[in-house]
């Protein structure tokens, strides 16, 4: 077995190394769980009532989600001067910078949203609550947006996918600077 190729991250500003930000397998894992529930349900219904339409049914709208989370959701973002590649379980996706109007961060979920509205009525700056917790979204001049990571990256590897947006005329980068504590993507590095 060969040996795996070393760690491909945040370079030096100006340089032309692409910026590989990787997806945790948790969210891999959360894509899936509703999907794999549908179908294990149409699974035991169909053997348990035989081939009916409900059960039938179940077993369908499972297999379309899973084949949908496995096409979309990104096991690594390649950030380059090319433009950004998203690599999904199913497809690889290569997004032109001329597609890409502006890279924001993903919605924050409820939890996070309550944490934070806590956190500004006691008074405690905006950069120490949820604002780094969520991932990075690319969005098109319509209304397209694509995930490029389900959690945010470190503030290295921020500042290496800032130096290569900066470059690209039309695209800017809105998302706010992770807090310093956040972890590096390359440690949900998977060997492929």
């Amino acid at each position: 077995m060969p040996p795996s190729p070393p760690p491909r991250g945040p370079q030096d500003e100006g340089s032309d190394t692409p910026v590989v930000l990787h997806s945790t397998w948790l969210g891999t894992v959360t894509a899936l769980i509703s999907p794999a529930l549908l179908v294990a349900l149409g699974a035991i219904a169909i053997n348990a009532v035989g081939v009916r339409p409900i059960p039938l049914l179940f077993l369908l709208i499972g297999m379309i989600t899973g084949g949908i989370s496995l096409a979309t959701f990104p096991r690594r973002t390649i950030v380059s001067t090319d433009g950004l590649t998203r690599v999904c379980w199913l497809r690889r996706q290569h997004l032109g910078w001329q597609d890409v109007r502006v890279i924001t961060r993903a919605p924050k979920n409820r939890r996070h949203a309550k944490q934070d509205l806590r956190a500004r009525t006691r008074g405690e700056p905006s950069e120490t609550t949820a604002v780094g917790t969520s991932g990075l979204l690319a969005k098109s001049h319509g209304r397209r947006s694509w995930v490029l990571t389900d959690q945010a990256e470190s503030q290295l590897e921020y500042d290496a996918v800032a130096a290569i947006v900066e470059r690209v005329p039309g695209t800017s980068l809105r998302a706010r600077r992770p807090p310093a504590d956040s972890t590096p993507t390359d440690l949900y590095r998977r060997s492929s």
